[in-house]
Parts: structure tokens; C-alpha cells; sequence
């Protein structure tokens, strides 16, 4: 699951949009009394909306009252926020110290179980589907919305649900859509981070948000600029924020996104013409022009704000004329935050288990702590991360509520809509494009809380070059979940080449069928540690080659042990964190099986922090038997891209190794492009290779390296790539899934 390119799914996806209208419903206009009363209206526009805090700065320095506020999508968020009392320059404040790629983002990788991580590893990719007794379910959106709610809980302060948005400092609304009937919803009461997320929900992208029995989606497929909102709302004059964007250009038609972004223009245009048709000659309409900025391209979104402030500054002379001398302005303004609510102190913490599903009540309550005092955000949110972190959860929501004079925070989990079975689908492809080819289709199975301890039966499957049926009970030990027991067991089946130097002398069928059991611990959400045996019955069963190549068997039991650590922020190309290995492996006759040895492994990754579009990271791996003599399906195996690149899959067969890799890379689009997904880059790898098994050479060192192009999708890499061995080996790779 790529989280960075959620937020590109935005423009592909404004093609769902339909451009259609309805009658406006807001408060009745109040007849002012002296000055004229405005209305300022913020349109819709992704990361463009950014540059509505611009506008804001600039109206608050001409000293131009607003006395009521409305925005759709992006602009519902601004106003919102807006609305509660929020300076221009205290909103420009947060959104630069905001991350805002990863607010689109539900789960960064950070927060994730181990579990998620390692299907990440798996190259196991993509939605989560929920089987159930209805059948097949989908996901309700790319993307549920919960760091969304965060950072609007942020700007919204203290304020959740109120009982009109008159009552804020400046009467509020947002423009949502029912998405079943396809009607303009005003949304003005309730709550108020709620109202906020379902303006800005693009359909297919984020999940609806269901409000009053209605199922709610972005306002902007109905009234993207909803001036008739504000006039009716309370304005005798309005001022209309409009984000006009370069037409697009013929040679911009020449892909299926760039006809499909132009058509979600086009209908989200005419709908905008209809509200700018409405605007009289007393009305202001300040027209921010973005350019081609992409409404995706949130990383750099805060550059718009001086686009803002200038298209504002344009209409300086029709602004004055509605500003106030400066003991008025203050006057108005101090009686506006009379009404703020932003401060109130939380007297009590509430979990709401009315959404739970199947998900045991005590399990929660034991891994949640929020006291009243202790709900500063970095504290909620790393609660909210836990429960996330359980792979249960669709959202955990949090709103304050007045209750008996009492100001109360109330933390509602919501358990999956679509389960309670799971299924995650993968893929990975490679070939060296002369005849060497290899496919795997990968499947992840997870049926959840067959007990009220929390027991998931855990199933994976490979069908292509690797066929591999795997099966864990998983069987947490204590409410926090932070014990387990997980017996399991594995059939597996792989072909393989077998080697002398540089040539291929021989191919094999390797079965292997595997049980055991694992004690294991969860420490924290980057480590899992995990102590058991395992039984284990092995064949190779030789295809081709000559007679004096024979089959094989071998049986052996064996005392393992291993501890991952993963904080990494993304597995393919990384900028933070580290990735850490090691399986220490005993097998001895006494502990069933005809073979004795020891067998250890290791492996660190750590990225190399160079910021802005460039990449790097160092491996290191390892491996040792200590002398003794290993399965030869448990020899350490070299070779293929990025593991000793240019030479084949299992080229080079060991009992102890030491390999290093160092990679480079660079982002060659700008953020917010296609290009924003590729990476030019290259690598060096060196092996000390020692006790080899499938050589005649004494030499122990081989130095190796590529260079390849990579585009990081939201399905995982696929790389085009040249690598060659100091050896003579060379190869071409097209290759999909992390190596």
C-alpha cells in the first residue's frame, strides 16, 4: 500500500464528477443594520485550496470584516477552520508546519503492525478486501481519512459538535453531495470535523462520510463555488475565491489520465460558470491563478499561498471599499471571538464501544490511555496509532461533546466495515530478457477474532515459479496482545539451477514441507521477536543434467530464533529508519532428522538522508554455518538483480558469506507529475564469499553493480535495469516487486 500516491489519485478519479445543481438551503438573510454584510465564498480545488490562506491574510490586513463564511472541499476545510477563530497567519503557521503528503496517507508505515510490514515485504501490495457472509466486499475508499480528521481535529480545535455553525465566531457552512441521490447537502450543525471531511471526500479516493442517515461525498461535484449559498446565508455582498487553472493544451490529451483530468475540468468548469453567473456588480470576485499546479501535489502546496495574496492584492481598490477603520475592525472582530469555543479544557475521557464489531471490548480498554490532562495530540495520536497498528480497525474517530456542563472527549474506534475475513493480493515478475523468466502470484488470507482472545488463522499463497502454501494460527496470549503462540506450517516448491562457476550444469525440483511452533513477543510496533522449533522434510529431485547428479532427501528438526526490526518510512525507496534481520538456527539428530548444523543470518538496511529528490541507502547481510555442513537447501544463495547483479538466481552457493550493497538513486519529476513516481538509479554490491560450495575458483570476492530506472507505483516497483559482474556475467531485467 504506497501512501504518497493516494493524493494522485485525485485528479484520475474527479472523473466520477457530475455536474449538477440544486436549490440552495442555508439560514434566512438577516437585513443588516448600517454596512452591507459579506459573505466570503472558497471554492474547491485540492491542493490548490491552499492558496485560499493568502486571501485570508490579505483581507485581515484591509480590514475587511466577513460575517459569514462558506467553502466546498478543500475550501470547506480553509473556511472551517476559519470560521473557529483562526487567524490567516495562524492557519499559514500550521500548514507549513504541517506534513501535509502524509496527512492523505491513513496509516504511515511508522504506524503499521509488523504483520502489515511484512506482507509489504512479501511484495504482497495494494487494497485490503473483506470476505464476509454477504460475499466479496470492497474497501469503502482508497483512503478511510484518518490522519485527515487529525489535522482538521487540529485546526478545529476544541470545537466538534455544536449545535449550529451560526454559533462559531463566524457563522459557517460546507457543501457536501449525497452521493445516492446526487443533492446539494448545507451542512450547518453537528460536528464540526465531520462536515469538513465530507465536503473534501472525492469519491473513489476517500471513504463517504455518513452523516444524519445520509451518505455524504465531496461538495464539489454540485457547487464547487457555492455563491448562491452565501447570499442566502446572510451576504449582501460576496467575496468569491475562485482557482483558475492554464487550459489545457492539446499536446496535455495525449495519455488517457490527461483526457481523463481534462474531462473532470470541464464538468467541474461549467458547474463554477453557474455560480460566477450569479455574482452582481456589488460582489468581488478575486480569481487566484494556479497555472498548472496539480490539485494532487500537496508537498508543495504551501508555494501557493503568495498566489493568494497577489490575486487579492489585485483587487485592492474594490476591497478598500469595504474595509473598516481599525477600532471598528478590532471592534467587530473581538466580537466575533466572544463566540470562540477553541480553549475549553476536556473534564473526561469516554471510549465508544458502540462500533466495535467483533472486536473484544476488554482487549481495547486494555491498550488505550487517555486520562483528562493527558490528551495533548502527539498522545492521542499515538493511541489512535495502536489501535490502527491492530489491523481491526477502519477509523478511530474522537469528537468533544458538552454533556452535563461537562466538556468531554469522546474516542469512537470503528471495527471494519468489510470483514471479518481479509484478502491482499500481490505480484511480482522478472526476466532477464533472454529466456530466464519467472512469475509469482501472491495471495494473503486473514479471518479474524475466532475468539474472544483475538485468534486470526493466517494463510498466504504463491502460484507461479514458487509455489507456496502457508497456514499460522496466531493466538495472542494477552490482552494487550503483545504475547502470542502461533503453530503453523508450509509446503513449498521451487525450481532451481544448479551452478559450477558461470554455467548452468544441472536444474532441480526442491520440495520442502515445514511445522512448527513460535512463542513470540510484539515489541512496540517495529519489532517482533519469535522462539520455537520447527520439523522440517526436504527433496531435490533432479530435471535435467547428467546421472552422477543425484536426488536428494533430508529431514531435520531445529531451535530457532528470530527478531525483525522495521521503522523504515517506505520499503522501496526509503528516506528515514532501519531495517534489521537475524535467524539463529540449531538442528541437531536429537532433535529429530538424520543432519547437524548451525546456521545463522543477518541483514541491516539504513537509509542515507540526502533530502529533497535524491535516495540512498546502505545493506549489509550475512551469514555463517560456524564449519558445519548445511542442507544444501539451506546454503546461502547469491545472485540475480541487486543481489549480486548480472549473475543468475542462486549463481553462487555458500556455507558463509558477507555482502554489501550501496544504492543511489534520484526522483526525476516534480511533485504532484508522473514523473514524481520514477527514479533513475544505481547500485554497487561486493560479496566475500567463503566456503563456496558450486565453484572451482579460489576467488573469494565478487564485485557487481547496476544502473536501472524505476517507477514506484502504487502496486510496488518496477524496474528496467542493466547489471554486470566483475566476472564477466551481464544481464538485462525487467523486473516487478522489490527484489
Amino acid at each position: 500500500m504506497r501512501g504518497e500516491r493516494a493524493p494522485a489519485l485525485l485528479c484520475a478519479l474527479w472523473a466520477l464528477c457530475i455536474a449538477c445543481a440544486g436549490p440552495a438551503r442555508g439560514a434566512e438573510a438577516v437585513q443588516p443594520a448600517g454596512r452591507p454584510r459579506i459573505g466570503l465564498v472558497l471554492a474547491g480545488g485540492g491542493a490548490k485550496g491552499v492558496a485560499h490562506l493568502g486571501v485570508l491574510k490579505v483581507l485581515e490586513e484591509m480590514r475587511v470584516p466577513v460575517d459569514c463564511i462558506v467553502g466546498t472541499s478543500m475550501g470547506s476545510i480553509v473556511a472551517g477552520a476559519y470560521a473557529t477563530g483562526l487567524t490567516g497567519a495562524e492557519l499559514e503557521r500550521r500548514v507549513l508546519a504541517a506534513d501535509l503528503p502524509s496527512i492523505l496517507v491513513d496509516r504511515p508505515r511508522s504506524a503499521r503492525s509488523q504483520r502489515s510490514k511484512e506482507l509489504e515485504r512479501r511484495n504482497v501490495l495494494g487494497a485490503e478486501f473483506g470476505l464476509g457472509k454477504d460475499g466479496f466486499k470492497l474497501p469503502p475508499g482508497a483512503i478511510v481519512g484518518q490522519n485527515i480528521e487529525l489535522f482538521l481535529g487540529d485546526l478545529a480545535g476544541a470545537v466538534s459538535d455544536i449545535g449550529s455553525f451560526d454559533d462559531l465566531p463566524i457563522p459557517y457552512r460546507a457543501v457536501a453531495t449525497d452521493i445516492l441521490t446526487g443533492e446539494m447537502v448545507l451542512l450547518d450543525r453537528g460536528d464540526l470535523i465531520s462536515a469538513m471531511r465530507a465536503s473534501m471526500a472525492v469519491p473513489g479516493v476517500f471513504s463517504p462520510v455518513e452523516l444524519d442517515e445520509r451518505l455524504l461525498v465531496d461538495g464539489g461535484l454540485v457547487r464547487n463555488l457555492p455563491v448562491d449559498v452565501a447570499r442566502a446565508m446572510c451576504a449582501d455582498i460576496v467575496i468569491a475565491v475562485n482557482l483558475s487553472a492554464t487550459p489545457r493544451t492539446r499536446e496535455a490529451l495525449d495519455s488517457a489520465l490527461g483526457i481523463t483530468q481534462q474531462m473532470a475540468h470541464l464538468l467541474i468548469d461549467a458547474n463554477v460558470r453557474r455560480s460566477l453567473a450569479e455574482l452582481t456588480a456589488r460582489d468581488v470576485l478575486i480569481d487566484t491563478q494556479v497555472g498548472d499546479y496539480s490539485s494532487a501535489n500537496f508537498r508543495d502546496a504551501a508555494s501557493l499561498i503568495p498566489m493568494g495574496e497577489q490575486a487579492a492584492r489585485r483587487m485592492a481598490g474594490r476591497l478598500q471599499a469595504l474595509s473598516l477603520g481599525p477600532q471598528a475592525y478590532a471592534a467587530h472582530r473581538a466580537a466575533q471571538l466572544a463566540h470562540e469555543r477553541r480553549q475549553f479544557p476536556v473534564q473526561r475521557v469516554r471510549l465508544d464501544e458502540s462500533s466495535l464489531g467483533a472486536v473484544n471490548p476488554a482487549s481495547v480498554r486494555a491498550g488505550f490511555d487517555v486520562q483528562p490532562g493527558s490528551s495533548e495530540r502527539e498522545h492521542l495520536v499515538e493511541q489512535f496509532d495502536a489501535l490502527m497498528a491492530s489491523d481491526d480497525f477502519e477509523q478511530v474517530r474522537y469528537r468533544f461533546a458538552d454533556r452535563d456542563g461537562t466538556r468531554e472527549l469522546v474516542i469512537e474506534p470503528v471495527a471494519k466495515s468489510f470483514g471479518p475475513n481479509y484478502l491482499r493480493f500481490g505480484l511480482t515478475m522478472s526476466s532477464d530478457l533472454e529466456g530466464e523468466s519467472a512469475f509469482n502470484i501472491l495471495a494473503d488470507h486473514r479471518a479474524t477474532w475466532l475468539d474472544r482472545g483475538g485468534l486470526e488463522w493466517r494463510n498466504s499463497l504463491s502460484l507461479g515459479e514458487s509455489i507456496v502454501l502457508a497456514t499460522e494460527l496466531y493466538q495472542p496470549l494477552d490482552l494487550r496482545r503483545r504475547l502470542f503462540l502461533a503453530p503453523f506450517a508450509l509446503w513449498r516448491q521451487e525450481k532451481h539451477n544448479v551452478f559450477v562457476d558461470n554455467d548452468a550444469v544441472a536444474g532441480y525440483r526442491t520440495r520442502q514441507f515445514t511445522v512448527g511452533l513460535d512463542l513470540g513477543a510484539n515489541i512496540g510496533r517495529s519489532a517482533e521477536l519469535r522462539l520455537g522449533y520447527q520439523w522440517n522434510e526436504g527433496w531435490g529431485l533432479r530435471e535435467i543434467g547428467l546421472p552422477f547428479f543425484p536426488d536428494a532427501r533430508q529431514d531435520y528438526g531445529a531451535l530457532r530464533a528470530r527478531l525483525v526490526v522495521d521503522t523504515l518510512d517506505d520499503w522501496v525507496f526509503p528516506t528515514s529508519g532501519v531495517f534489521a534481520r537475524m535467524e539463529v538456527m540449531r538442528a541437531g539428530r536429537g532433535l529429530g532428522g538424520n543432519v547437524d548444523f548451525d546456521k545463522v543470518t543477518a541483514r541491516l538496511e539504513v537509509p542515507v538522508p540526502l533530502g529533497g529528490r535524491h535516495r540512498a541507502a546502505l545493506s549489509v547481510l550475512g551469514g555463517t554455518a560456524f564449519g558445519s555442513d548445511l542442507p544444501l537447501g539451506e546454503a546461502f544463495a547469491l545472485g540475480g538483480f541487486l543481489t549480486l547483479s548480472g549473475m543468475q538466481p542462486h549463481q553462487v552457493l555458500s556455507d558463509r558469506f558477507l555482502f554489501g550493497v550501496a544504492q543511489y538513486a534520484y526522483r526525476l519529476g516534480k511533485p504532484g507529475s508522473f514523473g514524481d513516481q520514477l527514479y533513475l538509479g544505481a547500485s554497487l554490491e561486493a560479496a566475500d564469499v567463503g566456503g563456496r560450495i558450486n565453484t572451482v575458483s579460489d576467488d573469494d570476492m565478487i564485485l557487481a553493480g547496476s544502473i536501472y530506472l524505476a517507477l514506484d507505483s502504487a502496486f510496488g516497483p518496477l524496474y528496467f535495469a542493466i547489471g554486470a559482474s566483475d566476472d564477466g556475467n551481464q544481464a538485462i531485467y525487467l523486473f516487478f516487486g522489490r527484489p
